[in-house]
C-alpha cells in the first residue's frame, strides 16, 4: 500500500491540496524539497514533507497521529505504536499474512509470473498519482487544489 492510499485508508478521502516545491540544496532543473497541506473530506488534515536536502540524510519517516492514536515507520520498521482505544494493544496483535509481498517490486513482479493480484492496483494506485499532480499543480499556481 503506497503511503498517500494508506492516509486516505485512515483518513477519508484528500478533498484540497496546497503544495510548495523548489530547488534549495542541488543543481537540479526539479524540487529538491516539497511540502503539502492535504486536507481530507473528513475535515482532517495531513502533511507531506519530502527533501533530498538533509544532511546527514534522515531516512524515510511515515507518522500517523491523532486522537485515537498514533503509528510511527522509520526506514522500513515500526518504532512506535499506540492505541488510545486500547491502550494494551501491540502491534503484534494484528495478524498479517506472511505471504504478502515485501515490496512493491515482488509484488509486481509476482503478478507477472504468478497471476497472483497486486496490493495496490492501478484503479487505487491512481488516487496517489491525482494527489501528487496536484501538489505540484498547486507549487506552480501557488494556489490550493480541489481533489475531484
Amino acid at each position: 500500500m503506497h503511503f498517500i492510499d494508506l492516509l486516505q485508508w485512515f483518513l477519508g478521502p484528500v478533498e484540497s491540496v496546497y503544495g510548495r516545491s523548489g530547488t534549495f540544496g542541488h543543481d537540479i532543473e526539479t524540487e529538491d524539497q516539497t511540502m503539502a497541506l492535504l486536507t481530507f473530506q473528513s475535515g482532517a488534515w495531513g502533511l507531506i514533507h519530502t527533501t533530498t536536502c538533509s544532511v546527514p540524510d534522515l531516512g524515510t519517516t511515515i507518522e500517523l497521529n491523532g486522537t485515537q492514536g498514533a503509528i510511527l515507520w522509520k526506514d522500513n520498521t515500526v518504532t512506535l505504536y499506540h492505541s488510545a482505544v486500547d491502550p494494551e494493544s501491540k502491534l503484534e496483535d494484528f495478524e498479517v499474512d506472511p505471504h504478502l509481498p515485501k515490496n512493491i517490486i515482488e509484488d509486481m513482479a509476482s503478478a507477472i509470473t504468478r497471476g497472483t493480484r497486486l496490493q495496490c492496483d492501478a484503479y487505487e494506485g491512481r488516487k496517489s498519482v491525482v494527489i501528487f499532480n496536484a501538489i505540484y499543480e498547486s507549487s506552480r499556481t501557488g494556489k490550493p487544489v480541489q481533489i475531484k
